[in-house]
């Protein structure tokens, strides 16, 4: 008896022995593992749209630079279509041509000239402007701008009319006058030469009188003048 019951109390200790190993090995295999997509999902899309944000930056970039060369390429042609500031222009003085150095100016009245250094360009009065020779200014040149709808035969008559000493029609280093009249004056200070000329430019005409006293300087100051006179433009 004493056998049976160890034999029970063995059979017994098995028994639980098994039930706890099934129990730890359950305990122990490992549970299913799920993974959550939704964040590799939200950064995928967070780098699609970081690089679709670098993509917009960069031909937002290749965009502005394109205006820049642009706007340089124009302001840059704009500039080269301007005349220069300075330049020499030619002067003839007793039979030789001397290059000498004019200053670019745009005149109130619309049209441009180059001033010669030693001369200044003024403006006197409505419509009109003058050049004065900066080492006398009794040597100057009035500028005067008629307009598009002046007559230059009705000035040119005008000026023949009122005067009372002789006048006379004679050629000037200009070209394509509409007319060009020469007079010489006397007065307490002397005797001036004074010429009165008209040009067209386009459909503007332009009248010019020259004052010149008869004295030594004149033989540079009036080629002078007929040079600068050349340069005009409208």
């Amino acid at each position: 008896m004493n056998r049976l019951f160890m034999i029970s109390i063995s059979s017994l200790t098995a028994m639980l022995f098994i039930t706890a190993c099934g129990a730890s090995t359950t305990s122990d295999s490992p549970e299913e593992e799920i993974i959550d997509h939704s964040e590799e999902e939200e950064t995928d899309g967070d780098k699609q749209n970081d690089k679709t944000t670098d993509q917009d930056v960069s031909e937002d970039l290749v965009d502005n630079e394109t205006e820049k060369e642009k706007a340089g390429s124009e302001t840059s042609g704009e500039k080269d279509s301007q005349p220069s500031k300075k330049k020499d222009i030619p002067v003839k003085v007793e039979g030789e041509v001397e290059m000498r150095p004019a200053q670019f100016h745009r005149s109130g009245l619309g049209y441009s000239i180059y001033v010669l250094d030693d001369y200044t360009l003024a403006s006197e009065e409505p419509n009109r402007d003058v050049i004065l020779a900066n080492y006398d200014q009794s040597f100057f040149t009035r500028v005067i701008v008629h307009g598009e709808g002046a007559d230059p035969l009705q000035l040119k008559e005008n000026h023949i009319s009122n005067k009372t000493a002789e006048i006379q029609e004679v050629e000037v280093p200009l070209e394509d006058v509409e007319f060009s009249l020469f007079e010489e004056v006397e007065s307490e200070d002397g005797k001036t030469a004074i010429y009165y000329v008209a040009k067209k430019y386009n459909d503007t005409l332009i009248e010019f009188t020259l004052f010149l006293p008869v004295e030594e300087a004149i033989e540079g100051i009036e080629p002078s003048m007929w040079s600068m006179i050349s340069t005009i433009g409208f």
